[in-house]
């Protein structure tokens, strides 16, 4: 046992030494250099505009593409991770391919949709503390679906939701921004 917890040290020095999560983070930062919309542990940190200019332009009907990526800390349970999506819509259907981030193993796929639909809700939990809105997007087959439907179908047993999350804008408690300067 104590021979195994060795090499696991050994393993992970040598990862550091050898760069560890900072390929990762060159991505990250490519991606961000590249206009990608940029989120760090759930908080958009670059591209917001991109985002909202997607937005205006594919619910005006006009063929429109973003391309995103996500970035989420190493745990105890887990290494670091960052997710690349594109999403384009031709004028029509919304279809998010994703390819993961080196290092993060996984195959790309994708997924086509007809809706790309916003709610707004204030926090709960301890998200409550910390942020004052979110704004969730929603991709979608069904332009009835409301967030609570969302909720309710997550935490049922009935299944899964035919949704994606692909974009949530969080504005922290005292930013000083009103609900009209937030864009999205």
């Amino acid at each position: 046992m104590r021979r195994a917890v060795c090499l696991a040290v050994l393993l992970l020095l040598a990862l550091t030494a050898c760069g560890g999560e900072d390929p990762l983070r060159e991505q990250l930062e490519e991606a961000r250099a590249g206009g990608r919309v940029v989120t760090e542990n759930g908080d958009v940190t670059a591209g917001a505009e991109v985002w909202t200019a997607f937005c205006q332009a594919a619910w005006a009907g006009e063929a429109a593409e973003v391309r995103l990526a996500d970035w989420y800390d190493a745990t105890e349970r887990s290494l670091a991770r960052l997710y690349c999506h594109t999403l384009v819509f031709d004028g029509e259907t919304y279809t998010i391919s994703a390819e993961y981030g080196s290092g993060n193993g996984g195959e790309p796929w994708q997924s086509s949709y007809t809706e790309l639909l916003s709610f707004s809700h204030e926090p709960s939990g301890a998200r409550a503390e910390i942020y004052e809105s979110c704004t969730d997007y929603w991709l979608t087959n069904d332009p009835e679906l409301t967030i609570e439907d969302i909720r309710y179908l997550e935490t049922s047993s009935l299944g899964m939701v035919d949704a994606y999350c692909v974009y949530t804008e969080r504005v922290p408690k005292d930013s000083g921004m009103a609900a009209g300067d937030r864009g999205a």
